[in-house]
């Protein structure tokens, strides 16, 4: 299997770096729920960064899945060792965030989300309008597409009726853009290094700390960095990784009891109708918000439970790379 994965440029020695794409500012308050599509969206906030603020994660080798005595365990979590990228040559970098409907909107002009806020993490977007919405960032950037999309129909804006699907996806090797995670790659991220259910005691708190899900949300709530009503980051910084919303990965979804991915290169072969999607969302139970925990889900999907986090390929030993 080929690994196709990642840009960056300096050695990491075990530690994380911002890539500069947005600055991110302080945040004014958000309250506003619309169940109904606007017919004239107000102007965007002009305080919200408006390009994904990118860590570069260190390579390095973790355990994928989770023990068999995991509370809530099921039998497609099985645990097994897997490498992200090499020392020196090459790792990834992934959104501090969740894509916000500032960012979707910024790039794609419309807002398929079913609750409405500049600083609420876009839903409802289907996986193939992922792959859209990332390879107009890229373009918009002047970097390399990692898609390319054929036979697309549907309004990539309208989650709940026209839902946006295409007939042909190619994921184009070495490509410099935006991309979504492997699922490998997102639980590398997500576990920040951890070994356990959740980040949570790790970094002093309880699931409820990290994470908008059941217990304590009815809708989604704004991206957590530097909110003082945030929930707490994981040790690389990361916000959100459960809770919220569930984020796409590159990944098919495996059969039950069939071992994940097993390596850090993003996997898109074929055209089955289901992905895995990660992170638990804003009325997932608590089983579900593990980092280990793996949902399948229909290609179509929208609902407003889904959204997604931007990846990069990052080479370590290119001047200037991406």
């Amino acid at each position: 299997m080929s690994d196709r994965v990642i840009p960056a440029r300096r050695a990491l020695a075990g530690g994380v770096v911002l890539v500069a794409l947005g600055v991110a500012l302080p945040l004014a308050a958000v309250g506003l729920r619309g169940r109904v599509k606007a017919a004239d969206p107000p102007p965007l906030d002009a305080t919200q960064p408006l390009r994904p603020e990118m860590v570069v994660l260190p390579p390095g080798e973790f355990w994928m899945g989770s023990p068999e005595d995991e509370p809530g365990r099921y039998n497609n979590e099985h645990r097994h060792r897997v490498r992200i990228g090499e020392p020196g040559r090459r790792t990834f970098a992934i959104g501090r965030t969740e894509v916000t409907q500032a960012q979707w909107r910024a790039v794609m002009g419309g807002n398929p989300s079913l609750f409405r806020g500049d600083r609420l993490p876009v839903e409802r977007v289907t996986w193939y309008a992922a792959l859209l919405y990332l390879n107009r960032l890229s373009a918009r950037e002047g970097l390399a597409s990692c898609y390319r999309l054929e036979g697309c129909v549907g309004d990539p804006h309208d989650g709940a009726h026209d839902r946006f699907t295409c007939d042909a996806i190619e994921s184009l090797e070495g490509c410099s853009g935006y991309r979504l995670p492997s699922e490998a790659e997102w639980e590398y991220a997500a576990r920040s290094g951890t070994m356990s259910a959740s980040y949570a005691a790790q970094v002093g708190a309880e699931l409820s700390d990290i994470a908008w899900f059941g217990a304590n949300a009815d809708e989604t709530h704004p991206v957590s960095h530097g909110l003082p009503d945030g929930r707490a980051a994981s040790p690389w910084k990361l916000y959100d990784m459960l809770g919220n919303v569930w984020e796409w990965t590159e990944s098919k979804s495996p059969e039950e009891g069939i071992k994940p991915h097993q390596s850090d290169a993003p996997l898109l072969r074929d055209l089955s109708d289901a992905r895995v999607s990660r992170g638990c969302g804003w009325y997932s139970g608590a089983g579900r918000c593990r980092v280990a925990y793996r949902r399948a889900a229909a290609s179509a999907y929208g609902f407003s439970d889904i959204g997604l986090r931007p990846a990069r390929t990052w080479f370590l030993d290119r001047p200037n790379s991406p």
